[in-house]
């Protein structure tokens, strides 16, 4: 019975854990199609960072 127990709770940590890392890279996914729009707008890139969130560097690459 106890291993069960444990079985499901592990079961239940690995869910949450995997809904997290989907939500995150979604919205790190959604940042990065925003600041390739903003570019296409000749946004400049201090701008892009400052509505996204990401690094210099990352807007640069796109």
């Amino acid at each position: 019975m106890s291993l069960n127990i444990h079985k499901d709770d592990l079961l239940r940590q690995g869910s949450l854990i995997g809904e997290k890392i989907g939500f995150e890279k979604g919205a790190y996914q959604s940042k990065l199609e925003t600041a390739k729009l903003m570019k296409a707008e000749n946004c400049k890139v201090s701008f892009i960072q400052k509505m996204t969130g990401l690094s210099k560097q990352e807007v640069e690459s796109i």
